[in-house]
């Protein structure tokens, strides 16, 4: 029974093993777009913003670049939310989305920032690859690609290092983690990760309730718990504690292993009562306040850390 049990495991392994290509691509989950709504959306989303949140039309750009990776050049698309021709003197948040969906489905957490003041920042949030309008398909090499040449985008504009801001959401905290520890253009003055994986290897762990080699199931690493290891720049960081996709203690991880000191390097909040997708809207009891308050630790750690 012993041999039989051990003959089947090891055939479940090499099947998954021999499928790792296709699950590795089937992780990813782009939904595209022949063109963005933004404004006009109306799929689901973790939280609605009402109408005092409407982004103006004249501060919305589309833009698009190209992006190599090592093997393809693909096209990126991408919306700059603020003045554009204040890139070269206001800092910039570049904001890097979860695996799920495209721009739209992100929009409302962009017009959420966009309350920072657009006088005062801008935002670019791309498509990776596959998603929204990007030709291509992803990666988890074409993902820092594609932040990377945003990135060297915004730096032919005039933005500067001590100007850069890297917003990871979800799974989008990996390529922010990458590139804030391996930079391949500007390196980012502060950090920002919702919800993060800490790695493919312990969410597979969680998974199946038990230590198997992540390679045994996936080429994917997402390995931000080790990466942040080098990562010096300042960290804030949110986490919903009902989070059902990355848990909790995925970001505590993250957050732990940043080697900067708690209180003057890094910021962090885990939200009672939040899961991955509205931890803006419940930092605070009532929804109002909660966006309020979201602001307001934002722009703490930007003046503070």
């Amino acid at each position: 029974m012993k041999i039989l049990s051990f003959s089947f495991l090891s055939a479940c392994l090499i099947l998954l093993t021999a499928c790792a290509p296709y699950q590795d691509k089937s992780y990813f989950e782009p939904v595209k777009t022949s063109n963005y709504q933004l404004n006009d959306f109306k799929g689901e989303t973790g939280f609605s913003l009402d109408a005092s949140f409407t982004i103006p039309a004249q501060s919305i750009t589309s833009v698009s670049f190209d992006s190599f990776d090592g093997n393809n050049t693909e096209i990126i698309s991408g919306i700059y939310v603020g003045d554009s021709t204040k890139i070269s003197s206001n800092p910039v948040i570049v904001y890097c989305h979860d695996k799920f969906g495209n721009i739209d489905y992100y929009w409302q957490r962009i017009k959420l920032l966009a309350k920072l003041g657009l006088d005062e920042f801008g935002i670019l949030i791309i498509d990776y690859r596959g998603y929204g309008t990007s030709s291509g398909s992803t990666t988890e090499g074409s993902m820092n690609a594609d932040v990377a040449a945003a990135i060297r985008w915004l730096e032919s504009k005039g933005l500067t290092s001590d100007r850069l801001i890297l917003y990871g959401y979800g799974l989008g905290s990996a390529p922010v983690v990458e590139i804030a520890a391996n930079p391949r253009t500007l390196s980012p003055a502060k950090i920002i990760l919702e919800a993060p994986i800490a790695s493919m290897e312990l969410l597979l762990q969680d998974a199946l309730y038990q230590s198997v080699p992540a390679d045994y199931f996936t080429g994917l690493k997402f390995n931000n718990a080790d990466k942040i290891k080098n990562v010096t720049q300042p960290l804030l960081w949110f986490h919903g504690e009902q989070d059902n996709i990355y848990p909790v203690e995925h970001g505590q991880l993250v957050f732990d292993s940043h080697p900067g000191v708690e209180g003057t390097q890094k910021l962090g909040f885990r939200i009672n009562n939040a899961d991955h997708d509205n931890i803006p809207a419940k930092i605070s009891p009532l929804e109002s306040d909660s966006y309020n308050q979201y602001l307001l630790d934002i722009r703490t750690f930007f003046e503070n850390y």
